[in-house]
């Protein structure tokens, strides 16, 4: 008999009952049917049963600081049997309501309010009152849970506070310290254990300062950002760790900076320098361009085929030599024929001696590396004639760090790790048109790597 009306009133208005059906029939029958309260709450995301919405009137449009807003009226209330501040009992009466207007996250294009009623309570034992709470939202804010945890999603995904406070419908200023409230001041935590390998290197942070980064090399999670990359101030960061801790620490991955390899043995006794191998194949190949540049002036001929083909073609001499196609000929649109990667090679080698010898030197130290073969990197570097040219540099170089470079070839680490986490900091910095406090730089940083 409950559902009648509703079935007489869909007859006469001529609408199709949309949910009736047998089982819909038999549900409203036994009362378990969604109230209007629970569809409103579910709807704005609010988990608290004890916030009621009006039957007739739960929601209207308001103008709110000039912008025609969605506001939902609700009413909080629900016994209280102690006091919070005396813990008395039986000595709570009500004591008025207290409206508060709570930011809710839009679901549907609108800014939406919450105008909550709050039901105030007197105790006459000590005096003091206290309205209800609700977890929706936390005592004394505006901005419900549900709005902080959008914000933070947000900023996660690399959004700028001004973009993320348009999205949520507040205020830049407030994004900002809801992120610096969620991360909490920073404090170095010296008991921690120290990962086992670590990757170090420098980044660009604010303005014109340098700033260090440590990271796990394994789990590539962040361990630490100094402010500054000073030599005193990162020997007092990792002494302060117990020389217990700092004895775990087995291989240190990091780039041919010769001032922090005079301060890694002193800090970890029983560490392993590993010099990343992408600096190693950076420094050979920025040779090859310099003596493939050399060749390029002594050629008088600058519409000569000779030079078409070593301006254009300079990947080819870069390529690795297992990699270099050998039976295909590919049209090469600068040079207008087709061409395999051996014939640029020879034509372009044939033009200079010195070029011809960098660029073996260059193939042979390159293989022994992807094949990690340090007994033929070795015997290469030791083979080596002068050539007068800035391989000689690089030579030299690697002979002084030969035993790091034995453990970059013999060891899986690298600084990709770290190097993508430098890029992912660049990127912070571009979407948020840079930074003037390294504070608030370092707080986004720990948000998205936490």
């Amino acid at each position: 008999n409950s559902i009648a009306p509703f079935l007489f009133w869909t007859k006469q208005k001529g609408h199709r009952p949309f949910c009736y059906n047998e089982f819909t029939t038999k549900a409203l029958k036994r009362g378990k049917t969604m109230s209007h309260n629970d569809c409103t709450r579910r709807s704005l995301g609010i988990t608290d049963n004890n916030i009621i919405f009006d039957d007739a009137n739960s929601n209207h449009y308001e103008y709110i600081k000039g912008n025609k807003c969605l506001v939902y009226d609700g009413y909080l209330n629900y016994r209280v049997d102690r006091c919070p501040n005396c813990g008395f009992e039986n000595d709570l009466v009500k004591n008025g309501v207290k409206r508060c207007l709570t930011y809710i996250p839009s679901n549907n294009g609108w800014i939406i309010y919450l105008r909550l009623t709050k039901q105030r309570w007197l105790c006459h034992r000590c005096r003091s009152s206290f309205s209800c709470h609700t977890s929706c939202v936390s005592p004394n804010r505006s901005i419900s849970v549900n709005t902080r945890k959008m914000v933070l999603k947000y900023a996660k995904r690399d959004l700028s506070m001004t973009e993320i406070g348009r999205l949520t419908n507040i205020s830049p200023t407030s994004v900002s310290r809801i992120i610096k409230e969620t991360v909490g001041e920073h404090r170095y935590r010296f008991q921690d254990q120290l990962p086992e390998n670590l990757c170090i290197d420098e980044f660009r942070s604010v303005q014109q300062a340098m700033s260090f980064i440590v990271l796990d090399a394994d789990s590539h999670k962040l361990v630490e950002l100094l402010s500054d990359r000073r030599l005193a101030t990162i020997k007092d960061y990792f002494l302060s760790y117990s020389l217990e801790n700092r004895l775990r620490v087995r291989t240190v991955t990091m780039d041919l900076n010769a001032n922090y390899q005079n301060i890694i043995h002193m800090i970890f006794p029983k560490a392993k320098i590993i010099i990343d191998r992408f600096h190693i194949v950076q420094m050979l190949g920025r040779n090859i361009d310099r003596e493939r540049l050399n060749t390029l002036t002594q050629i008088e001929d600058k519409r000569s085929r000779t030079y078409r083909i070593l301006k254009s073609q300079w990947r080819i001499y870069k390529k690795s030599a297992d990699k270099l196609i050998t039976n295909e000929r590919i049209y090469r649109i600068h040079n207008r024929e087709f061409l395999t990667d051996y014939e640029i090679l020879d034509i372009g080698l044939s033009c200079s001696t010195r070029f011809k010898a960098t660029w073996e030197t260059y193939q042979a130290l390159l293989t022994a590396i992807h094949t990690q073969d340090f007994v033929s990197f070795k015997r290469t570097i030791d083979d080596y004639i002068p050539l007068k040219t800035d391989l000689d540099v690089t030579i030299n170089t690697i002979k002084l760090n030969l035993k790091h470079i034995e453990n970059s070839i013999n060891y899986k680490y690298s600084n990709g790790p770290i190097e993508g986490t430098i890029r992912k900091i660049k990127q912070i910095k571009r979407t948020g048109y840079g930074y003037r406090n390294m504070l608030s730089l370092f707080t986004r940083i720990r948000l998205e790597f936490a």
